[in-house]
Order: C-alpha cells, then structure tokens, then sequence
C-alpha cells in the first residue's frame, strides 16, 4: 500500500467517522420542530398533493389549515415533498393530515407509518447537513490542522440547535451552509492557478438560485458567505485591494442575478394564482416590507429579542455554553487583534492580516440579515441565530489553525534560507 493510498484511507476513515459523530450528536433532535410553521408548511402542501390530481395553484406551497398558497416563496422543497407524499401509502398519507393540523402528532402513542416515512425524511436531511459540515472539516484539516478540525467537530457536535434546523424539510439546511463550504475548496483552486475566478461567479449564481428557491430567508448570509474565502487568499497574498473588493462586487452581482432569475419565476407563478403580475408583485413588495419594517417590533419588544439573541446557546456541553453573544464579542476581539497585529511588514504578520479580516467579514456576512431583515429577526429569534454558523462561527473555529500553519511557514522558510546561507 502507497503513502497515498494510506492517507487516503486514513482521511476517508476520520470522515466516516466525524459524520457519524454528528448524526448521533443531533439524532435526538430529529422529532424536536425548531420552526413548527415552517415544517407545517411542506406538511400541508404534501397533503394537497395526496389530495389532489395536480399541483397546487401556481405550483406554490399551501398554508397550514386553509386552502391558499404561500406567497412569501416559491418553495420547491414543497413540490419534491409533495410527490413523495403522493407516492405513499394511504396510512402515511392519513398521518400528514395530523401534522399538517397539529405538531403534537409527534408524541401521539403510535405514529409508525408516519415516524417511518417522515424521520426518513429528516434522517436523509440531517445526514447531508453531517456530510457538509464534514466536507469543510475536511478542508480544515488539510489546510490548518486536525486540531483545528477537532475544535470544530466538538463544538458542532454540541450544537443541539444544528439538529433541529438541519432535520427541518422545509429550510434545507445543507443550501445554507454548502456555498461558504464549497466557495473555499474552489477558491483554494482559483489560488493555486488551477481554476479561473469565473468558476466562483457561477458557483455564486448557482448557490443563490437553490438557496432563493427554497426560502428567501438569509440570501444576503448565504451570498456574503461565498465572497469570504476570496477576502482571505486576497489579504494572504497581498493583493490590491481594488482587486479583491471588486471580486467580492462581481460576487455580489452574480448571487443577485441568482435570485432574481428565482423571483421572475416565483412572480409569474404567484401571477397566476392573484390574476395579474401587478397583483404578485405588489403582494410580494408588501410582504417584504412587512418582514423588513412591520410590525413585529409592537409584539416582541426589542430589548427582549436582543436579549434572547445574546443569550442563545450556539453550543452546549452540560453546564459549559457558546452564546452568542460570546462568539461575536470573539469575533470581533480576535478580529481587531489580528489586523493591528498584520501591520508588520513580514510573512506571519501577513497572514494574521488575513486572518484578522476574514473573521470579521465572516461576522458583519452572517450579522447581515439581522439588519436587512429586522421585522424578521424581532418576531423569529429562535431561528435566524443560525446564520451566525456558517460563516463567522466557522471561520472563528479555524483562526488558531490559521496562524499556526502561519508560523510554521515562517519557521520553514526561516529554516531553509539558513541552509541555503550555511551551504554558501
């Protein structure tokens, strides 16, 4: 057996094994609802489509416990869902009725067919939250370290709220977390000369076109999310910033063609459930001011949700907790050291630099929807902290990796330049 083929056993085993790590971790919240609603949501839709020849009006999801669409998305997890519920047995199709009615059908006596068919569901969700997150442990590993990757499994693996939204069918999580993870292992090639920047522009549009499909929910997180490792390798190596503010620009402009191409389409079916594309679109507009200045600031007080946003426990072991107000003040903190420490003119410096700008990128990226959306973050604060995971928890995870593999450059260059001098 070749060194290669070791290592790559090796690899393939510590990745087996970090993704098993995670699904037990989160295996007991597969039943627990972290947005009840939203799951009611592909419930009902899954019934109509049980109930009914075709496809709901305009192909648009269906509110729970009344006979409308859903306008606020195009929603087509909500399609997917519904021909799989087709495709089931009369018994399982009886016990979508009960969830679609009322979330307490988890803890009836006996919910077999639907624990069969449904934790199905959640199980192949929760698993391909596992498989993302291990693909980025992965990238840390290689780049920064198995201690870096280490830390970042044992806080994610007590991250009981990652359970919860990554088992939900209706916020397909994994589209959430996998362009920040993708985005670094392409532009890691974009790096090293072996792929053209276009590669992250199409990666951009395509995950922005998936993620608006689903849910409009934490577009600006997920788009920001894909320019991070570019504002990395640009500040590692010294690059203008002209150049790396306007790749991060033409970033921007490909996440927001992606959502526009989903809008059109979701406009034009919305059209012709309302009559008219005037009638959708004024819909549509009323909804997201609704979500941006209404009025949930009347019924959650907003000292009240800032509280509840600072207090949330990003991970937990026992009586030990990861709020999160503890990793945005260590974002900011490290974030700040790390750039005044980057004004050295030398090589580690340099990458504290890097660094440094990355992890607060990474904050003010996953803080943005908070502040574009703050009718939303008032009235679902027990939802929107997981925009803070990916990217600027993750992010935060890998620094100490950073700037290992930053001294350990220097020392190695350091080391050959003296031999170099030595056999002079």
């Amino acid at each position: 057996m070749t060194a290669t083929h070791a290592a790559f056993r090796r690899g393939a085993a510590l990745a087996l094994g970090a993704v098993a790590v995670l699904c037990v971790a989160w295996t007991a919240r597969l039943t627990h609802v972290t947005d009840p609603w939203a799951d009611r949501l592909i419930y009902a839709t899954m019934r109509w489509y049980v109930d009914h020849p075709g496809e709901p009006p305009g192909g648009l999801m269906m509110v729970p416990g009344a006979d409308t669409v859903y306008p606020s998305g195009l929603g087509i997890q909500g399609r997917v869902m519904g021909q799989v519920a087709r495709a089931a047995t009369p018994a399982v199709q009886q016990l979508l009725t009960m969830l679609s009615e009322n979330d307490s059908a988890w803890t009836s006596p006996s919910p077999e067919p639907l624990a069969v068919v449904i934790l199905a569901l959640k199980a192949l969700a929760l698993l391909a939250m596992a498989l993302t997150l291990t693909w980025w442990m992965a990238f840390v590993a290689v780049e920064w370290g198995f201690g870096t990757a280490a830390l970042t499994l044992v806080v994610l693996a007590n991250a009981f709220l990652l359970g919860g939204w990554a088992g939900s069918l209706y916020w397909v999580a994994p589209l959430s977390v996998l362009p920040f993870v993708a985005a670094w292992h392409v532009m890691r090639a974009v790096d090293d000369g072996r792929l053209r920047f276009g590669a992250m522009l199409g990666l951009a549009f395509l995950a922005l076109v998936l993620k608006a499909a689903t849910g409009y929910e934490h577009v600006s997180v997920v788009a920001a999310s894909v320019a991070v490792p570019v504002v990395y390798y640009g500040a590692r190596r010294g690059a203008p910033w002209r150049r790396t503010v306007a790749r991060v620009g033409a970033l921007a402009l490909a996440g927001i063609g992606g959502v526009l191409c989903v809008l059109v389409l979701h406009m034009q079916r919305l059209a012709a459930v309302r009559g008219s594309w005037t009638t959708a679109v004024g819909a549509f507009v009323r909804r997201s001011q609704e979500r941006t200045f209404g009025g949930a600031a009347d019924q959650v007080p907003f000292a009240e949700s800032i509280v509840k946003y600072a207090t949330f426990p990003m991970s937990a072991v026992s009586r030990l907790h990861l709020d999160l107000w503890m990793v945005v003040l260590a974002a900011t903190v490290v974030g700040a050291v790390l750039v005044w420490r980057g004004r050295r003119a030398d090589a580690v410096a340099r990458r504290a630099w890097a660094a440094g700008i990355t992890v607060l990128f990474a904050l003010l990226s996953s803080a943005s929807w908070v502040l574009l959306a703050w009718d939303h973050m008032l009235e679902h604060h027990y939802i929107n902290p997981v925009s803070f995971y990916a990217p600027a928890l993750l992010t935060l995870l890998a620094v100490p990796g950073m700037l290992r593999a930053a001294a350990e450059n220097s020392a190695g260059a350091q080391g050959a330049s003296t031999s170099q001098g030595s056999g002079a």
